[in-house]
C-alpha cells in the first residue's frame, strides 16, 4: 500500500511539475522572487489547489536559486507532501550539488535526501550516482532511490549494470525488482522479458538468475498467466531455477485452481516439488478447508506428495488415523518417512495412549519409531512445513 501510494505521488507530482514548467517559461526565476512565490503556494488553504500552485512556483527552481528551497524547508517545515515536492524540485534542478547540500539540513529533515536522490536519478543518473560515491554511507543509504530513478529512464541498462556491481546479495534483489518494477509499468510485461533475457548467462553471481526470479516475481503480481507461459519456455535453464515456485505461490494468491492446474502440468522433478510445497503452504495458511478440499479431489500422484506432507500433520490434531491413511499415500520414500514420523509425533502430543499402542504394532524400522516417541510440539496452521 506504501509503495502504490509512493507511485501515485511521484506520478501526480511529474504531471504537475510538467505542467508547471510549461505555464511559467517566462516568469521570473531569482532566489528572492521564487521563495516568494513558494512561500505564497503554501498559504493556500486548499490542498488541491496549494498542490497545483506549489508544482507551477516549483518549475521555477534551478541551480542557481535553489537556496530559496533550503531556506524554506529549514525555515518554516511545510508539510510532508510539500516538502517531498520541494524536494524533488531540488533534486532535479540541481543534480550536480543537491545531494551534498541537503547533507546539512536540520536532522528531522534529513529523510528528502531520498527525494532528492530520485529526482536527481531521473535527471542525469550519472551525476547522481557521481555524488553519493563522495560516500559510501551516503550511497549505501539511497542506492535504492538511486536506481528507481534511473530505472525509469532511457539508460535503464545502465542501472542493471551498476546494480550488478553490488555486493549485498538482499540489496542487489531489491534493486533489481525495482527495475523490473519500472519496466512493467512504462512498457508492460514483454519489456520485462526482454530486459532479463538480454543480461549474458556469463554475468558473475548468478546475476542471470536473479534478473530471471525479479522479472518473474513482478510480472507474475500483475498477470501470472502470462508469467507462466514464460517461465515454461526457459524450462531446464539453469538461470531459471526457482521461477516456477515464484509464479506458483504469486498465482495461488489470485486463483488456487488455476495455479495448481499449472503446476501439475509441469514437468516432475525438485523445481515442481518446491513449488508444489510453498503454493500449497501459502493457500493452505490462509484457507485450510478449501486447500484441504482440493487435495481430496486432485487426481493421486507423486506431484501431490509435498502438499500431503504439509496437510498430514495438520490432520492429526483432530484425525490421526485419517492422518496416517494420507501419509501413507506419498509415494516418495523418504518424505512418506518423515510424514509418517511428523503425524506420529503429533498424536503422541493429542492421544498419547493411543499413539504408543498404534506404535507398538506399526511396520517402521525401530529408528523410525525412535524418533516418533520424541517428545514434539504439535504444529501450528502457519509452522507446517512438511
Amino acid at each position: 500500500m506504501r509503495t502504490r501510494r509512493l507511485l501515485l505521488w511521484l506520478l501526480c507530482a511529474g504531471s504537475a511539475f510538467a505542467l508547471g514548467a510549461v505555464l511559467d517559461r517566462r516568469l521570473p526565476r531569482s532566489a528572492e522572487a521564487v521563495e516568494a512565490s513558494l512561500r505564497d503556494s503554501l498559504r493556500e488553504p486548499d490542498p488541491l489547489a496549494r498542490v497545483s500552485q506549489l508544482a507551477r512556483a516549483s518549475s521555477r527552481v534551478r541551480a542557481q536559486n535553489t537556496s530559496a528551497v533550503r531556506k524554506l524547508l529549514e525555515s518554516e517545515p511545510p508539510g510532508e507532501l510539500e516538502s517531498r515536492m520541494l524536494a524533488h524540485a531540488w533534486g532535479r534542478a540541481d543534480t550536480a550539488n543537491a545531494l551534498r547540500d541537503a547533507q546539512s539540513l536540520t536532522p528531522q529533515r534529513s529523510g528528502l535526501l531520498e527525494e532528492i536522490a530520485y529526482a536527481s536519478a531521473l535527471r542525469d543518473p550519472d551525476a547522481t550516482l557521481d555524488a553519493l560515491r563522495t560516500s559510501r554511507a551516503l550511497e549505501r543509504r539511497l542506492a535504492t532511490m538511486l536506481v528507481r530513478g534511473w530505472a525509469q529512464t532511457p539508460d535503464f541498462r545502465s542501472a542493471t549494470g551498476y546494480v550488478e556491481s553490488v555486493e549485498d546479495p538482499g540489496v542487489q534483489q531489491q534493486l533489481m525488482g525495482w527495475i523490473a518494477l519500472a519496466r512493467l509499468e512504462r512498457d508492460g510485461p514483454e519489456a520485462v522479458f526482454r530486459w532479463a533475457e538480454e543480461i549474458s548467462e556469463d554475468a558473475p553471481h548468478r546475476f542471470k538468475r536473479l534478473a530471471h526470479r525479479e522479472a518473474a516475481r513482478v510480472v507474475a503480481q500483475a498477470d501470472p498467466k502470462r508469467a507462466a507461459a514464460w517461465v515454461e519456455a526457459s524450462t531446464g535453464r539453469p538461470y531459471a531455477t526457482g521461477t516456477v515456485r515464484i509464479v506458483a505461490t504469486k498465482w495461488v494468491e489470485a486463483d488456487p485452481d488455476a495455479a495448481f492446474a499449472w503446476l501439475l502440468s509441469q514437468p516432475a522433478g525438485p523445481e515442481r516439488d518446491q513449488a508444489m510445497k510453498m503454493a500449497f503452504h501459502r493457500w493452505f495458511n490462509r484457507d485450510v478447508k478449501a486447500a484441504g478440499a482440493w487435495l481430496t479431489k486432485a487426481p493421486p500422484g507423486p506431484a501431490l506428495d509435498p502438499a500431503i506432507g504439509i496437510y498430514a500433520p495438520w490432520l492429526a490434531l483432530e484425525s490421526p488415523e485419517e492422518a496416517l491413511a494420507w501419509a501413507r499415500r506419498i509415494e516418495n520414500p523418504a518424505l512418506r518417512i518423515r510424514c509418517l514420523i511428523r503425524v506420529g509425533q503429533v498424536w503422541l502430543t493429542v492421544d498419547p495412549v493411543a499413539a504408543r499402542a498404534w506404535l507398538a504394532e506399526a511396520d517402521l524400522p525401530a529408528e523410525v519409531k525412535a524418533t516418533i516417541d520424541t517428545p514434539a510440539r504439535p504444529p501450528a496452521k502457519s509452522a507446517v512445513r512438511g
